[in-house]
């Protein structure tokens, strides 16, 4: 009796003890993650891969609970860090970040002091988790300010959190001051919409001023970042409609966050309903296939360089890519997918919207022509046909709008965050081909960009070795002084003569530069000559006066958009309005992404270092050492260049602006840190929300002299002439806006003359104006 009684026992323990750990693993939140993908999977369509992020959605709080539980090996981080500082070292802005001019709207920070305090940090064991790791570098990102940069590793961009609402900021009338709506309200026109005034207790202009402090959008200008949060049907083609592998679900950055808010956002109405709008979270990775049920096994088999669950996925997406690069243009879309757009192009690019974004329409009975441009990208599956068929598409709107007769243009770049440098050069040249596309640019003086610069410089061009590092380099010239000429247009006498170094700001930089279109290796970079070079000079002028051309901006436009707008404006002598941001009367900037003019990521510089140093390492090769020689680099140089492949985890991302935009006859500074207002700003309408031509006749009546649409204190506001790059203040600053924010007080009054040009001298700080500056939250 007693032995059964025993046994008994004995079993019921073990089936407690299984029960307790059958519950013990249920309850690991990664582990409910994992069945919440299966059952949401079950439940939708995933025609691309790419959208399991977006679709496949769970729990929020689950998700955030798991990314808390991935464990962190603070000595490995150590060996990341340390890597990803010497990337960092090839930074151009650093100086300049770390002391900026009055004319930059947004704080200083000392990057690579706060990457020694990531590493102090590591050493001392004092990172818990992933997550606070992450953190720290979120928060580096952000206040930056720059879309050029981004650091990441294996794991820290693991989870997406998804609102199911996106926000727009419009005005009523396009005179009154915007409002903040819900989206859906506005765009389904219902009948009782109201504003939104308060959300998680807060103003709606305090929540989401504190928001942008914890998010990244990369806007250096708080009315772009502004414009970031709220949705934007050219925002969200200018992201996938270049891809060729699908249309990939985007968000604006209210809608979609890479950090936790919380489980959801109440707010409440100005007509006083109140709402909740919960969270869901999105992940990269299926973790039922890649066998995940616990954070440790996300550090496991995500982070640890063991199987990289990325690669997995990337190969995934190429065997199961939707479009065939060589299909019929008829199996594509003939119009942009948002009912806000137009149904009749009169030119579409190749590839429309797997591959292609350029569209153009005439309106008006044909008075006006608008090119649309939410993107300068050219489809990396096909890069090269792909640059053509943006060249050729451009090249027929101009055309047909000159055979339509049309008297005003309307260039839409809202969204535009940039794409290959030279259709951005190509594009200018379209519209002004005799004119010279001088946009000069300079990159920081550092041993590593020696090391690169010295050995391709010096290589023979045409030689394999040349060609292997200037294909995976995209040209170079800022790392190769044959394709490059100076201020002057003179060419170099060699790298030494273009590297340097020149002194500015307590920093090394090389001289700045110019493109060299007559260069083989320029012309090889796109396959084709730019406009107005060689075998390409078209039988016009001009295709239309500058003063009938206007571009149209949101804030967004950058890197190589940047350098298209500011030839357009400096050289073309093109107007420009702004539309959008903080609700309140006064100028804006519309080029307030990046204004860098070439980003580099760590994993092609590995590429190029691993491609040197297989070719000019080998000690005992009396050949390489011969070559070594020539060059002017020793194999320590060589040596020292910055490698992930010995680091522990599968990645460790680093984007660095590596080239700054610089202006003649004020080289010092580069253009990331000038004030330069547009022409005019218009506040969004709800009519242009939901149809996008009523922006664009908006446009074109400016363009024809109209202002009267123009928000007070916009019109030729700080900057905004011809040449006129303002680096003192502006007359406010990024405080000021915020504290003006719903006010229709002017920071400055506009200043107004025949020639509708502007200097900063010009600009008077209003006497009445009463500013509230308000303490900033930045989370760094």
């Amino acid at each position: 009796m007693g032995f059964h009684k025993s046994l008994f026992m004995a079993m019921s323990a073990m089936r407690l003890t299984i029960s307790t750990t059958a519950q013990s693993i249920q309850s690991d939140p990664c582990q409910i993650v994992a069945n919440q993908q299966v059952e949401a999977q079950s439940k939708v369509a995933l025609d691309n891969p790419q959208n399991f992020p977006f679709k496949v959605l769970v729990d929020a709080e689950n998700a955030y609970q798991c990314y808390l539980s991935i464990p962190i090996q603070n000595e490995k981080a150590v060996t990341v860090l340390e890597y990803q500082k010497e990337v960092l070292s090839m930074y151009s802005t650093l100086a300049f970040l770390k002391k900026p001019p009055k004319s930059y709207q947004q704080p200083a920070i000392d990057v690579l002091s706060r990457v020694d305090e990531m590493i102090d940090k590591a050493k001392n064991g004092s990172y818990n988790n992933l997550n606070e790791y992450a953190s720290d570098w979120s928060a580096i990102n952000i206040a930056a300010y720059d879309t050029h940069f981004t650091v990441s590793s294996a794991g820290t961009s693991l989870f997406y959190w998804i609102l199911p609402e996106d926000i727009v900021s419009v005005s009523i009338d396009g005179k009154a001051l915007p409002q903040v709506y819900a989206y859906n309200d506005i765009a389904n026109n219902v009948s009782s919409f109201s504003p939104i005034v308060e959300l998680n207790g807060q103003s709606i202009f305090d929540y989401l001023q504190t928001y942008l402090t914890k998010t990244y959008t990369g806007m250096l200008d708080p009315h772009a970042e502004w414009n970031a949060l709220m949705y934007s049907a050219a925002g969200l083609f200018s992201r996938w409609g270049s891809k060729s592998d699908g249309p990939n679900m985007y968000y604006g950055a209210f809608r979609l966050s890479l950090t936790y808010n919380g489980p959801s956002v109440k707010g409440k109405f100005a007509n006083g309903t109140q709402f909740e709008w919960k969270y869901m979270a999105g992940a990269i990775s299926d973790f039922t296939a890649s066998e995940i049920s616990s954070g440790q096994q996300i550090y496991d088999k995500l982070v640890l360089k063991k199987t990289s669950e990325a690669g997995k996925r990337g190969e995934e997406m190429q065997k199961r890519e939707l479009v065939d690069q060589n299909a019929s243009a008829a199996s594509f879309p003939t119009s942009v997918p948002y009912p806000s757009y137009p149904k009749t192009p009169i030119v579409v690019q190749r590839n429309f919207t797997r591959g292609g974004t350029i569209s153009g329409y005439l309106l008006a009975e044909n008075s006006t022509g608008v090119l649309s441009l939410p993107s300068f990208e050219a489809n990396k599956n096909n890069e090269l046909s792909s640059a053509r068929e943006f060249n050729v598409a451009v090249a027929d709107f101009i055309h047909q709008c000159r055979e339509a007769g049309t008297k005003k243009i309307v260039i839409d770049v809202t969204g535009n965050g940039g794409g290959t440098i030279l259709l951005g050069y190509d594009t200018f040249r379209q519209f002004f081909p005799k004119k010279d596309p001088e946009a000069l640019a300079r990159s920081r003086a550092t041993p590593y960009w020696n090391t690169y610069g010295s050995i391709i410089s010096g290589l023979q061009p045409g030689s394999k070795l040349y060609d292997e590092l200037t294909q995976g380099l995209a040209g170079a010239p800022d790392l190769n002084s044959s394709t490059s000429l100076s201020v002057d247009s003179e060419r170099w006498s060699s790298w030494k003569d273009y590297f340097g170094p020149v002194n500015i700001n307590q920093d090394n930089f090389t001289r700045p530069y110019k493109y060299d279109f007559s260069t083989e290796g320029v012309v090889q970079a796109l396959s084709f000559n730019i406009t107005g070079y060689g075998d390409r000079q078209p039988n016009y002028d001009e295709a239309f006066p500058s003063e009938d051309i206007i571009i149209v901006y949101d804030g967004a436009c950058g890197s190589t958009c940047s350098i298209f707008a500011n030839m357009m404006k400096n050289i073309g002598g093109v107007k420009s309005i702004a539309v959008g941001g903080i609700p309140q009367n006064g100028p804006m900037q519309g080029i307030a992404g990046t204004r860098g003019s070439q980003v580099r990521r760590s994993d092609v510089l590995d590429m190029v270092t691993k491609t040197i140093q297989e070719n000019l390492l080998d000690s005992g090769n009396q050949t390489n050492e011969a070559l070594r020689s020539k060059l002017g680099v020793t194999a320590e140089d060589i040596e020292a260049l910055p490698l992930s492949d010995g680091l522990p985890w599968a990645l460790a991302s680093v984007s660095v602006n590596t080239v700054d935009a610089v202006m003649k006859s004020k080289e010092e500074v580069p253009y990331q840190f000038a004030y330069e207002a547009a022409n005019c700003r218009l506040f969004y309408t709800m009519d242009m929300i939901r149809d996008v031509t009523k922006l664009w006749e908006a446009a074109a009546r400016v363009a024809g002299g109209d202002t009267s649409d123009c928000v007070p204190g916009s019109v030729n506001g700080p900057g905004s002439g011809i040449n006129e790059w303002l680096f003192d203040s502006p007359g406010f600053s990024n405080a000021d806006i915020w504290g003006n924010a719903n006010s229709t007080k002017l920071l400055v009054e506009e200043k107004s003359d025949e020639n509708n040009s502007s200097s900063a001298s010009g600009m008077l700080v209003s006497l009445s104006m009463v500013v509230t500056v308000l303490t900033m939250m930045w989370a760094i």
